[in-house]
């Protein structure tokens, strides 16, 4: 997607740039183990936070065609004030 689109977009419904490995369990409707996973594998792109830890920030980029995207950010912005 071009960096214009992207920026218009998140401006528009409040994209986050990044999601953290439970947001993209609830996409990909898998557990966050799993994520964890495909983060560790470079299945998915992500960049681990700490490199002691297991925090993860999961580029949105990924998801923008995934079925369950929009749902997701519909969620989000129901629970944000």
């Amino acid at each position: 997607m071009k960096q214009e689109t992207k920026s218009l977009l998140e401006k528009e419904k409040s994209i986050p740039e990044y999601i953290n490995l439970q947001e993209a369990a609830i996409i990909l409707e898998v557990e966050p183990e799993q994520i964890r996973g495909f983060c560790e594998t470079k299945i998915l792109e992500a960049v681990r936070i700490f490199e002691e830890d297991n925090h993860w920030k999961i580029n949105t980029d990924q998801f923008f065609e995934h079925p369950n995207w929009n749902k997701f950010l519909e969620s989000k912005e129901r629970v944000q004030p």
